[in-house]
């Protein structure tokens, strides 16, 4: 079976708030995680679970000044994905497969959202989204992603077809 993942290219600048998200978090920034996911349909549901959740919980919101945040209950895209993979991560996801990445949505606006690094391909969760997206979904143009060796690094994303289990 293939899996589509995101490619890691040239690293390259995060997005200008992201320095000030790590210095604010800087548990969010810091290689953690105490099992790597199979698929299951156990973390299946965590991760649709979650998605759905923070989804309902955020209401959507213009950020005044660009900065990402953690369990607010108004915001725009990064606070989604920055509130999802926290709560992944504090249920013991690890870092390596929970990657906050830019893309470009069809309106040309830039648009954080987290992909789950899984077994059979990456996973995309969004909060303009009820369901879990493939990276192939055709309304991304993907820019950049978290390095998963190192969640202060920022490479540029590159869409790759790999066999199962060999993520880029």
């Amino acid at each position: 079976m293939t899996g589509i993942f995101i490619g890691l290219g040239e690293v390259v600048s995060p997005p200008s708030a992201f320095a000030i998200f790590a210095t604010t978090y800087p548990d969010q920034v810091v290689a953690s995680g105490s099992f790597l996911p199979t698929g299951s349909p156990q973390e299946m549901r965590q991760l649709i679970r979650t998605n759905s959740q923070v989804n309902a919980e955020i209401a959507p919101a213009a950020d005044i000044g660009d900065t990402w945040s953690i369990d607010v209950t108004q915001g725009d895209c990064d606070d989604y994905a920055c509130t999802k993979r926290a709560r992944l991560l504090k249920a013991g996801w690890p870092t390596s497969t929970l990657l906050l990445a830019a893309v470009q949505i069809p309106s040309r606006e830039f648009h954080l959202v987290l992909v789950a690094r899984m077994p059979r391909g990456d996973l995309v969760l969004d909060n303009l989204e009820v369901a879990l997206l493939s990276p192939i979904a055709d309304h991304y143009r993907w820019i950049m992603i978290q390095d998963p060796a190192d969640p202060l690094v920022w490479r540029e994303a590159i869409l790759s077809r790999e066999e199962e289990g060999q993520a880029a």
